[in-house]
Order: C-alpha cells, then sequence, then structure tokens
C-alpha cells in the first residue's frame, strides 16, 4: 500500500471513530457491551463500564439514564435495582481500600 492511500485508510479509520464516539455510548454491563445513542454530540462517557454502578453514579450520569430510556434499553438499569442479576464474577470492593 502507497503512502497516500495509507494516510487516507487511516483518516477515514479515524473519523469512523470519531463519528461513533460523539453519537453514542458503549457501555459494559453484566450482559456484555451495548451502544447507546447519544441525544447530543460530545465527547463525554464514551465508555461506562456499569457492572458496579450505584445509584449515586447512575445520578453523575444523568444524560446516559436518559439516552437508555429513549433507546427502550431498560434492562441496563435493571442490575443497579436488583442485586440478584449483577454480575457474580466481578471483584468486590473492599471499604477504605
Amino acid at each position: 500500500m502507497g503512502r497516500i492511500s495509507t494516510l487516507i485508510l487511516g483518516a477515514g479509520l479515524g473519523a469512523g471513530l470519531l463519528y461513533g464516539a460523539l453519537n453514542y455510548y458503549v457501555v459494559r454491563t453484566a450482559q456484555g457491551f451495548e451502544a447507546v445513542p447519544k441525544s447530543s454530540l460530545s465527547l463525554t462517557d464514551v465508555y461506562l463500564d456499569t457492572r458496579q454502578f450505584t445509584f449515586s453514579d447512575w445520578h453523575r450520569h444523568e444524560p446516559l439514564v436518559l439516552d437508555i430510556i429513549k433507546a427502550n434499553k431498560q434492562y441496563i438499569l435493571q442490575q443497579a435495582i436488583d442485586p440478584a442479576t449483577q454480575n457474580t464474577f466481578a471483584p468486590a470492593v473492599t471499604p477504605g481500600a
């Protein structure tokens, strides 16, 4: 591949990744990864690991919660409400550590 074609390929790949980061949250849940459309263009909270989220964590990410509800993916929020659905293989957080 020539230098110009490599540059064009890299620029196209970078533009595609930037487009995805501006328009979607990548949310890791106990069930896997989810792409949630954003309601506003921003580079905040591009990737979030929600496996250990508590209610206060969800409160800090209110735009994400609203976008999850708007996308009809409320099952992502279910693990914060029902501890039985949380990942039992995630490391436990020790208070004071």
